[in-house]
């Protein structure tokens, strides 16, 4: 029963809030004015999320500036950044500030003055639930559009959460929203080329992902081209072999874990890099790419290696076939013949 009265609570306390949007009488403003003071009471999420709905009204953006004004909005930033705020909360909180940022350039200005970025960064950095770090993204990728000001500001931020290692949903949410950010810059620096090569550490397939598609992006500037080339062959080294009793044998295999699912990753960036333009296969190819995935080729004990380096090979054979001899001296006629024909289907 308790459940279901404040069910009942929840939907008449937002439709209140929908029908002050809507109306706009004086009465009903000066009561939407004291909803911030209530934000450190109960059902913090729903009074979020019925001003949130509030302001989405039509007439919701002529009672923004009395928001922000009672001291609202920077109310909404300290929660992102509460430490007894739930995950609830700060996805409400999240959702409203989304709201505020969509209303124009004006609101996106005044929420990064405000610390918007910071506040919202560092919560994408500790969220613990999905929904958060999701919330989190959009509300940093909308921050970043039509607000030339501060996207130099949020690029460093997202550039430094893609170190946040054991986090790989704060490193996968970074990436994207950092793709999204990336046209709008003037400038690239090259201090993005190690946080993004760090990507392919992880032993996590969403991570990796990103990483694929922010080389493939970053690549097309000509100052990170070769810094990204040489650090996608440097991941195609076979781990090294420590000598028996040198060391802890679980910090061995995890040390080979990622070493492995750096080679397959970077395997397949360099498969996709190949695919995309003719020139960085031959850049590829100029820096011995064809020999070190033939090595990759021969782990046999981690056939998701073999798989991506005999697609980036197939790849680099389409698009370089003086590439053909070298390959077929390696592997002979059989093996060579079957690359051709996935070539040829590619």
């Amino acid at each position: 029963h308790t459940h279901t009265h404040e069910q009942t609570n929840e939907r008449t306390s937002l439709h209140f809030v929908t029908q002050m949007g809507v109306n706009g009488k004086p009465a009903r403003r000066s009561h939407f004015a004291n909803c911030c003071r209530y934000l450190a009471g109960t059902h913090v999420s729903l009074q979020l999320q019925a001003i949130a709905v509030f302001i989405a009204a039509s007439s919701g953006q002529r009672f923004l500036p009395e928001f922000i004004e009672v001291g609202g909005m920077l109310t909404v930033l300290e929660i992102l950044i509460l430490e007894t705020a739930t995950e609830t909360d700060k996805s409400s909180a999240l959702r409203l500030l989304l709201r505020i940022a969509q209303a124009g350039r004006k609101y996106k200005e005044m929420l990064c003055e405000s610390g918007a970025i910071k506040y919202t960064a560092k919560c994408l950095k500790t969220a613990k639930a999905d929904n958060t770090q999701h919330c989190a993204r959009e509300l940093l990728e909308e921050l970043g559009l039509g607000n030339p000001e501060h996207t130099d500001e949020l690029a460093k931020w997202l550039v430094g959460l893609l170190s946040a290692v054991k986090s790989p949903g704060t490193q996968q949410n970074a990436a994207q929203a950092l793709r999204v950010l990336i046209p709008a810059l003037e400038t690239l620096d090259i201090s993005i080329v190690e946080p993004a090569l760090l990507l392919f550490s992880s032993l996590q397939l969403p991570v990796q992902y990103e990483g694929c598609e922010l080389v493939r992006l970053l690549v097309n500037y000509e100052l990170l081209r070769q810094p990204l080339l040489a650090g996608l062959l440097s991941f195609l080294k076979p781990p090294q072999q420590d000598g028996a009793g040198d060391g802890d044998w679980s910090d061995q295999t995890s040390s080979a874990a990622v070493v492995y699912a750096q080679q397959a990753a970077a395997s397949k960036a360099i498969g996709m890099l190949a695919a995309d333009a003719d020139e960085l296969a031959e850049l590829l190819v100029s820096q011995q790419a064809v020999h070190a995935l033939l090595v990759c080729l021969g782990e046999l004990g981690h056939p998701n290696t073999q798989s991506q380096a005999a697609f980036a090979l197939v790849r680099l054979m389409h698009a370089c076939p003086y590439v053909i001899p070298l390959i077929r001296d390696e592997l002979g006629d059989e093996f060579t013949d079957e690359l051709l024909v996935r070539a040829r289907v590619c």
